[in-house]
């Protein structure tokens, strides 16, 4: 099962009190534009850069209701930075 928390300290904290064990990853998260090929935009700019992603959630910004996507790849901060530089160009 996988958890995205906006508090890692405290996730641990609560996991540890339980005695559950764990595995901290990062991520990279992107906010889309609301119009099709998006995800595959943002997906392509990664292929180029040989970043593969492991897996995907998808939501909603529950403050602006901007489509979100948050990703499992091995070099988050790198795809982050290629993230952005996406969503800017949208």
């Amino acid at each position: 099962m996988r958890f995205v928390v906006d508090d890692p300290a405290r996730a641990k904290k609560a996991f540890d009190n339980e005695g559950l064990s764990y595995q901290e990853t990062n991520i990279a998260q992107t906010k889309l534009s609301h119009r099709p090929g998006e995800l595959a935009r943002a997906a392509s700019r990664l292929a180029e850069a040989d970043i593969n992603i492991d897996y995907a959630y998808c939501g909603v910004d529950p403050n602006t209701y901007t489509p979100l996507v948050i990703l499992g790849v091995a070099e988050a901060g790198q795809a982050a930075a290629i993230l952005d530089r996406t969503s800017v160009a949208a």
